[in-house]
Parts: structure tokens; C-alpha cells; sequence
């Protein structure tokens, strides 16, 4: 079975080739998960935007903490496994080519 992410660096790529233009909507929490896919554009002349969402960590847990498990974008997230996500999280930096930091207008 084809994990997640092989299905969408597949549909990328028919994408990219294509000539559209691309939004791919994941967590890229690792930089070796953003350099993979840099990887895999590279060879077609693409060079991806990173779009990071400085969001404070109280406002993303209130927000973790909020969910209720009604559908697949209100996924309930155990505030132990939030915080372990938060944690793990490596923040992207200029030296991995263009980044958009949007900062949380209250931070």
C-alpha cells in the first residue's frame, strides 16, 4: 500500500509536470521531510515557497484542545502528543531556499 506521502509526491510530480501550480497543505514539521520534497522538485526546475504559520504554542493548543473528532479536519490530538509535536517541530529557516513567515497577528 502506498503511504500518504508517496501519493502525494506522485500527484505532484503529474501536477508539476503539467504546468500547474501547486499548494501541498502538510505539517513539513522536519527539515529533512522539506528537503525531500525540494528533492524531488529539483530535477524539474521547481523551486518550492515554504509558507510557515508562527502560530504561539497557547493558541495552537487551545486549538488542538478544541477538536471534538467531527470529521477529518477536527481530529482529536491528546495534549501529551500535542505537546510532542510542538516540540518536535523544526522551524524553517532562510537557508532552505524561499520561506513566507506568517506571523499570528497577537504574537
Amino acid at each position: 500500500m502506498q503511504s500518504i506521502h508517496e501519493h502525494l509526491q506522485n500527484r505532484l510530480t503529474e501536477l508539476v509536470t503539467s504546468g500547474a501550480r501547486v499548494v501541498v497543505d502538510t505539517s513539513f514539521w522536519s527539515k529533512s521531510s522539506r528537503d525531500r520534497y525540494r528533492d524531488l522538485l529539483a530535477p524539474l526546475g521547481v523551486t518550492p515557497t515554504i509558507y510557515y504559520l508562527d502560530t504561539p504554542t497557547g493558541v495552537l493548543l487551545e486549538r488542538i484542545g478544541a477538536r471534538t473528532n467531527a470529521g477529518p479536519n477536527d481530529v482529536h490530538v491528546a495534549l501529551e502528543q500535542a505537546h510532542a509535536y510542538i516540540n518536535g517541530f523544526q522551524i524553517p529557516t532562510p537557508d532552505e531556499g524561499p520561506l513566507h513567515v506568517i506571523r499570528y497577528p497577537d504574537a
